[in-house]
């Protein structure tokens, strides 16, 4: 059976409460081993990223996930815009060229905003559409 991201995610949160760092760095690695064996080791990058939502969860604090279409805008201004609509949070940055231009926000528990270029031109189609 093949799992997801997230329960790969959940099932080492749970396995790395309450162990050392070293146990930590063995389960962790155990786990990238097994992946790899499995040819499933490109859900690495999404486990960490699940790992780490679940991690500041734990601490009251949710991440929020902000996509830009590429590298080189100004996050700090991009995230001070979005405090008043999502709060303080710790942030990740993710690039995905798929949006073409804007911006994508989202928190763990599901709030989004979308700003993409790629949502507006699909918008724009579907009204021209009907």
């Amino acid at each position: 059976m093949k799992y997801s991201s997230k329960i790969y995610a959940q099932a080492l949160f749970l396995a790395l409460a309450n162990v050392s760092k070293s146990g930590q760095q063995a389960i962790i690695d155990r786990l990238a081993k097994m992946l790899l064996q499995s040819s499933r080791q490109e859900l690495l990058p999404e486990i960490e990223r699940e790992l780490a939502s679940l991690e500041e969860l734990e601490k009251g604090q949710g991440i929020l996930h902000i996509t830009f279409a590429r590298t080189g805008l100004d996050e700090k201004t991009v995230k001070r815009k979005l405090e008043p609509v999502f709060g303080k949070r710790t942030t990740k940055v993710h690039i995905d060229n798929s949006i073409l231009g804007g911006v994508i926000a989202e928190t763990d528990e599901g709030k989004r905003l979308d700003a993409s270029l790629a949502r507006a031109l699909k918008q724009l189609k579907m009204e021209l559409i009907s």
